[in-house]
Order: C-alpha cells, then structure tokens, then sequence
C-alpha cells in the first residue's frame, strides 16, 4: 500500500490525544499517571491548565461500553446456556476492561480537541436589551408603538 494514501496529520487532536501526547508538538505525555493530566508538556512547556473535559470521556465510554454489554449478553445468552452469575461475571469484566482502556485515549482527544479548536469557558454577553436597536424599522415601529399605548392615532 502506498504511504501517501494514508496521510495523517501528527498534530491532529485525534492522532496526538490517542497517543495520550502533547497537542502542540506532539511528543510530550499528556498524562502522568494513568487518568491524571501532567501539568505541562516536558518537550515544549505547553501549560495544560487549559483542559477541562469534565464528563466527556465518562459520557462516551459509558455509551461504547453500553452496546458492548448489551451485545455481548445476547450473544452469550443466545449461543451458551450459561448461569446468570456466570453471565453477569463475563459482562462485567468486560466492560471494566473496555473501560479502562477507553478512558486514556478518549480522554486525550477531547483534551487535544480543545487545544486545537481553542475551546474555551463559555461568557455570556450580558442581559438582553428589550430597547429597540437604532434602524429605521425599529424607530418606526416604535414610535407607533408608543402612539398607540397613549391612544393616539397609528397613522403616519
């Protein structure tokens, strides 16, 4: 197979962030210990205080791990007649296992993610003004508006 046909870009969040590396230059660890995020990369200093995926990686490996289950006791339960113990026991290992090995990589591309789209902490803009804006169409309409709450006539 060619290798130009298979182009990936180093610094994508999806590359980098399931490599668990750096999302600016791509070599530094990301994590230092297993779900913990190191304080900054030690190839370029990159400060991770940026991150927060908060319950992202939680919320996607539960939702993989969900299907795998399920998928995974209908087969079991169609092909093997086997106990519920044993049933339950063969699941949850399972899913304890795709769990963890989930996490890391999951959890590296959606802080990547953020880095690379420059995800911030949303701010709202303010209260919202019910004053008309300055267009003719608003100051027209505003004005009869206005004549009308008086009882004065609409007609211009």
């Amino acid at each position: 197979m060619d290798r130009h046909l298979l182009h990936i870009d180093p610094h994508s969040p999806m590359y980098t962030g399931v490599r668990g590396r750096c999302p600016r230059c791509g070599e530094g660890k990301l994590f230092k210990s297993l779900l913990t995020l190191a304080p900054a990369c030690e190839k370029c200093g990159l400060d991770f205080s940026f991150a927060d995926p908060a319950d992202g990686p939680a919320f996607f490996v539960m939702s993989i791990t969900s299907f795998l289950a399920v998928g995974l006791l209908f087969i079991l339960q169609a092909f093997w007649r086997l106990p519920e113990w044993a049933l339950l026991a063969i699941v949850t290992i399972t899913v304890f296992a795709a769990s963890i090995a989930l996490l890391v990589p999951i959890k590296g591309w959606l802080v990547n993610s953020q880095y690379f789209y420059k995800a911030g902490e949303g701010v709202l803009a303010g209260p919202v003004s019910s004053a008309p804006c300055q267009c003719e169409n608003c100051k027209v309409r505003y004005s009869r508006a206005a004549r009308g709450n008086r009882g004065e006539s609409n007609e211009l």
